[in-house]
């Protein structure tokens, strides 16, 4: 089983990062992509190492350089996991390729066990970035022995596994309740975004402990430590107190759990995916009058089914617009001069009023729905690329799907803010007009770098959604533009606030004109995966 679990693990490797063609093609604008990529993906690492570093240097600064292990290693677990539920469900079972592999002579649990390592590669390497650097700056603040970093490094290979195994179970779950509803993809999202929610909540709740009654910083982080992630204890007892009985409980208790997860989903693996691929219809169907629509209004109900038909697709570009608004709801109800006191950032009041504008611009450039809106298409497109419609209504029907999302929450987002804060006249118009010509910018955005990167060949929709070089890219741009704005403004303090943001709202807009005009322009046709 180990044998055939390796080679199908290495074969949907190679086909979900493209490593084959990339290796043997000839094509130099697929080889100038792969490396664009690999670009994007060694910046993102590079400011996730700093930011890491930077972080555990803090902790350690302060005099609690014992707390930089455990504490890292909750953020770390957290993270995977927050990020494993969203894809975990679609990697398991929604898969195309599912009818070819169970008929093969394969075990259920061979098909399980690989799709759980095609994840677990992308969470190996962010619990590199993130535990290697936390080490590397505990270790100057501390004498360590090899000891430590060999049980680091042995320690890296186990860390994913636990998140992901919750995460992968809970969506397991979902899904197999799911399977058997009319509603599907409803019921995944309102689960999930139960789920995230509630583990923002546990981590905000282990925020809250009484100064008065715990004295020691110390100890009261320790405590905040254990409640957002129980098993910090005998990870800190291995790697800071060198406990190897700690250590070796720490990996038996992620591989135990591991092993339970491949036993329990290989049991109803099969029945979860006939399940899936069943759909519910009615028996007492009637055939009444057509109805007509114009083109544009016909392919946007197309892409809203779409859209509403996939639950990653749902949580992915939707749950910023969700954390818009809760934070928005938070600043009105919560004083902010409490907040302020609460989270230990001075003068957080002003920071909020000064750029609020570019807060809720943020929230909308987290992700867009056209990021991926012409790679999910898939081996369908051609159908598009045939009907008798231009370009320009086939690029706002999706477009418009990102707006009818974004516009709303921006607008709610916007007016909540201007209850909670006391702005001006002219910040107050910012509030509302910045952050809609940002929702505007990403969606245009989104179909320009789709267009130019698509990915039509694809088996797993998570693949298009979360993973694709049009996805990083676009994140990567998305953070450029409103980091940019938000950095000057605290640069040049001696410039209004106002007149910097309201520049480069106009650059945004500018820009946001020049690409809708340029994508118009494109043949569908010409539309192919590089």
């Amino acid at each position: 089983m180990l044998k055939n679990c390796i080679k199908l693990f290495y074969i949907q490797l190679l086909h979900l990062y493209n490593l084959n063609e990339l290796r043997y093609t000839k094509d130099k604008k697929k080889k100038t992509n792969a490396i664009l990529l690999l670009c994007c993906f060694i910046i993102i690492g590079i400011g996730l190492v700093a930011y890491v570093g930077a972080l555990a240097y803090s902790i350690c600064l302060v005099g609690m350089t014992d707390l930089v292990p455990a504490y890292i290693l909750a953020v770390t677990s957290v993270v995977t996991m927050l990020f494993t539920i969203f894809k975990a469900s679609s990697i398991m079972f929604g898969a195309k390729d599912y009818e070819q592999l169970i008929t093969l002579p394969l075990k259920a649990s061979t098909i399980v066990i690989s799709r759980f390592l095609t994840m677990y590669i992308s969470n190996l390497i962010f619990a590199v970035i993130t535990i290697l650097p936390s080490a590397i700056i505990y270790s100057t603040f501390t004498s360590v022995s090899v000891n430590f970093f060999l049980m680091i490094m042995i320690s890296i290979l186990f860390i994913p596994l636990i998140p992901m195994t919750i995460a992968t179970t809970f969506g397991v779950i979902i899904t197999a309740i799911s399977s058997r509803m009319k509603h599907k993809t409803l019921f995944t999202v309102v689960i999930s975004l139960i789920a995230t929610f509630g583990a923002l909540l546990l981590s905000m709740g282990a925020s809250n402990v009484d100064q008065v009654v715990i004295s020691d910083i110390s100890v009261t982080m320790t405590k905040q430590i254990n409640k957002i992630y129980p098993i910090s204890p005998l990870y800190t007892s291995a790697i800071v107190h060198g406990n190897i009985l700690a250590f070796l409980e720490f990996i038996a208790f992620s591989v135990v759990l591991f092993v339970i997860f491949v036993a329990i989903v290989s049991w109803k693996y099969v029945s979860i995916n006939s399940a899936l691929t069943s759909h519910v219809t009615k028996s007492n169907y009637v055939l009444t009058e057509f109805k007509t629509d114009s083109p544009l209004k016909a392919l946007y109900k197309k892409e809203v089914r779409r859209y509403l038909s996939s639950a990653l697709y749902i949580m992915n570009t939707g749950i910023g617009y969700i954390l818009m608004i809760v934070m928005s709801a938070s600043i009105l109800f919560i004083n902010p001069d409490k907040l302020e006191i609460t989270l230990h950032i001075p003068g957080l009041k002003n920071i909020l009023i000064t750029i609020a504008p570019l807060i809720i611009s943020t929230m909308a450039c987290i992700m867009s729905t056209t990021v991926s809106s012409i790679s999910l298409e898939g081996k369908q497109w051609w159908i598009v690329t045939s009907l008798p419609v231009d370009t320009k209504k086939v690029f706002d029907s999706k477009i418009l799907v990102n707006l009818t999302l974004a516009i709303p929450s921006t607008l709610l987002s916007s007016t909540l803010l201007a209850f909670a804060l006391p702005f001006d006249i002219f910040r107050c118009l910012l509030l509302y007009i910045t952050p809609i010509i940002y929702v505007l910018y990403v969606s245009v955005l989104g179909i320009t770098i789709n267009a130019n990167m698509p990915s039509f060949n694809w088996d797993n929709e998570a693949y298009v959604i979360k993973q694709s070089g049009a996805t990083l890219i676009a994140m990567l741009i998305g953070m450029l533009s409103f980091a940019i704005p938000i950095i000057l403004v605290f640069w040049f303090k001696s410039v209004s606030a106002n007149i910097i943001t309201l520049v480069m709202t106009i650059i945004i807009f500018v820009i946001t004109d020049l690409l809708y005009a340029k994508n118009n322009t494109m043949n569908l046709k010409m539309i192919q995966e590089n």
